[in-house]
């Protein structure tokens, strides 16, 4: 289930705000999954003896590049929490080289 943005989300840390927004873009390659499938089900080719033709429903490779988009995100925000995300300054140590 999508989280809500509108929600109060008064005590929320950063964290579960990445884990939110995590789920929610599973959520949406599922979506997506499922939609790419449906097309490429309802995608064929026509032959008519003298030609063939390939017909598929419009929207298939704007949902390729949705799913792509989505991997990335993914895939940037499993990188993030894995690393966590600080929650106070960060301190630099400076060397001489």
């Amino acid at each position: 289930m999508l989280v809500d943005p509108n929600s109060p989300a008064a005590g929320q840390t950063a964290r579960q705000f990445w884990e939110d927004e995590l789920q929610n873009s599973r959520v949406m390659l599922a979506d997506v999954n499922a939609r790419i499938h449906r097309l490429e089900i309802e995608s064929y080719t026509l032959d008519t003896g003298q030609t063939n033709q390939a017909v598929r429903r419009s929207g298939l490779e704007a949902l390729v590049v949705a799913r792509a988009r989505l991997l990335k995100e993914i895939a940037e925000l499993e990188a993030l929490l894995d690393f966590g995300i600080p929650s106070g300054p960060q301190c630099v140590q400076v060397g001489t080289w």
